[in-house]
């Protein structure tokens, strides 16, 4: 009856792969890994430190591309050359990390009081581009105090780095869902409006 039913149920669950199973089952699109482990070096600098093992060392992510010891990168904005020494994961030593990996990494041929929170290595080849001015799209949540202006200061922050900014221009206010322009030049901006902006660093 009944108890037969439940426990035919309970075998097929048991049977059932978990959670855990599931994901390391997962295998990502391969395109996206190949084109992001291929695309130029990016690696965003979260922490500068010195150690007895690593010397000169930055924490990061790996935004795209691929490094491992030995690779001559460039340090932007500053633009500085260095050899990266060694690559190191959570618990060893790494022969390479990829793009998603976030690493420790030792460097030579800079000093740490040149290395900046939010810096970037790259590939000597394909250097980060730099600029002071920036568009962006926004969200300007609820509540808001004041609606925003031309001129209004802000902080921007990406990844480990905050910095002072100013909207320097209201370009459009958008639909959220579709991106459609709404209205051209607004005069200003309040809470729940999708918006491009362009941004003074």
């Amino acid at each position: 009856g009944s108890g037969g039913g439940s426990s035919g149920g309970m075998a097929a669950l048991r049977a059932a792969p978990t959670l855990v199973d599931v994901i390391d089952a997962f295998e990502p699109p391969r395109a996206d890994v190949v084109a992001c482990a291929t695309a130029p070096l990016r690696l965003a600098v979260s922490d500068v430190y010195k150690s007895q093992m690593l010397g000169v060392a930055i924490a990061g992510k790996v935004l795209s591309g691929a490094v491992a010891p030995g690779d001559r990168v460039i340090l932007m904005p500053h633009n500085e050359p260095c050899t990266v020494k060694a690559v190191h994961g959570a618990d060893s030593a790494l022969r390479f990390a990829v793009a998603g990996d976030n690493v420790d990494i030792g460097i030579t041929g800079v000093d740490k009081e040149q290395i900046s929170l939010g810096d970037v290595l790259c590939d000597p080849e394909h250097r980060m581009p730099t600029c002071t001015k920036i568009k962006a799209s926004v969200l300007v949540f609820k509540p808001l105090r004041q609606p925003i202006t031309r001129g209004f200061q802000c902080e921007l922050q990406l990844q480990a780095v905050s910095r002072p900014a100013s909207v320097a221009k209201l370009v459009a206010v958008v639909d959220a869902a579709t991106g459609d322009v709404r209205r051209r030049k607004p005069r200003c901006l309040t809470g729940g409006e999708t918006a491009e902006v362009v941004v003074n660093l």
